[in-house]
C-alpha cells in the first residue's frame, strides 16, 4: 500500500499539483506513524512542509498557514514519538516562524491557536 501512494505522490508532484500531493504525503504519513516506522513519518512530514511557498508569495496564506500548522504538529508528534524532545521544539519554533511571516490578510487567530498547542 505504500508503494501506491508513493507513486501517487511521485505523480502528483511531477504534475506540480500541490493539493493531491499533500493527500497522499497524509496517507503516508499515517500509515508509517501508525505503523511506529516515526523515522519514515518525519521524512514525509518535511517533505510535505517542503511543499509550501513562503508566506510573503503564498496565494492563499490563510490556508497555507493551516496546513503547513497541520504538518508541523505531524512532524513535532513523530518526534515526540522518538523522544526527541528538542527537535520536536524546533519544529513547532519554525511553524511559529512561518506564522509570525504572514501578511495581515491573512487569519490573525491562527498564531493564537498554534502558541495555545505549544504550550499543551
Amino acid at each position: 500500500m505504500v508503494a501506491a501512494y508513493e507513486r501517487a505522490f511521485n505523480a502528483y508532484r511531477s504534475l506540480d499539483n500541490r493539493i493531491d500531493s499533500l493527500k497522499a504525503l497524509d496517507n503516508l504519513f499515517w500509515l508509517t506513524y501508525e505503523t511506529c516506522q516515526y523515522e519514515q513519518a518525519i521524512a514525509w512530514a518535511n517533505q510535505a512542509l517542503e511543499l509550501f511557498p513562503s508566506p510573503e508569495v503564498s496565494l492563499t496564506p490563510s490556508d497555507d498557514a493551516a496546513y503547513h500548522r497541520f504538518w508541523t504538529e505531524n512532524l513535532s508528534r513523530a518526534y515526540r514519538q522518538q523522544g526527541q524532545w528538542e527537535q520536536a521544539i524546533e519544529a513547532f519554533t519554525a511553524g511559529l516562524q512561518f506564522l509570525e511571516s504572514l501578511p495581515s490578510s491573512a487569519e490573525t487567530d491562527l498564531q493564537a491557536d498554534f502558541e495555545a498547542d505549544l504550550v499543551r
